[in-house]
């Protein structure tokens, strides 16, 4: 104790002690507020993904890792969602912080080829207590349907059973 530290230290590790504490406590709750965030992000049917401040990803949920393993045009995807994460970014370091209205610019929409998406860029930097965070929604506007004969083989479906899923996939009436 006091021999170590002499009176002094040992008074100030008193007055530091509550306040180091504190510290890792809000440490803590920031990290569970973190989780609870990737949970709720986990559980959608949307494509998400979180960038750092650093724009290096940290988080992409389960469904935009389905949206991406199933489109051949995924590097394009990825490459256009890094360059709107920078974009979006240098936009916020202006001195004019509007992020409502820089929101609203990063919305954008991309064609891969075979499918279509909106992607739109959001900082949640007070919901998960990290600085610069950036919540990235990818969704699905239009993707290719498969052929008819790709849905026979993969489903062992006849010619009219394959027509009939394509058409209702299409969101066409089958009657």
């Amino acid at each position: 104790g006091k021999e170590r530290f002499g009176e002094e230290g040992t008074a100030l590790m008193q007055v530091l002690n509550p306040l180091i504490r504190s510290a890792g406590q809000l440490w803590m709750d920031l990290a569970a507020r973190r989780q609870e965030v990737i949970a709720l992000l986990d559980q959608s049917p949307e494509g998400f993904a979180l960038y750092d401040g650093d724009n290096r990803l940290v988080h992409r949920n389960p469904s935009l890792e389905r949206i991406l393993r199933s489109d051949p045009g995924r590097a394009l995807l990825e490459r256009v969602v890094e360059a709107a994460v920078r974009d979006f970014r240098t936009a916020h370091t202006k001195k004019d912080d509007n992020l409502e209205k820089a929101a609203r610019s990063f919305a954008q929409t991309v064609a891969t080829g075979p499918a279509e998406y909106s992607i739109q860029l959001s900082r949640v930097d007070k919901l998960v207590g990290s600085e610069g965070v950036v919540l990235v929604a990818v969704r699905v506007l239009a993707a290719e349907l498969p052929s008819e004969d790709r849905l026979r083989a993969k489903y062992g479906l006849t010619r009219a059973a394959a027509r009939v899923a394509r058409e209702i996939a299409a969101g066409e009436s089958t009657r």
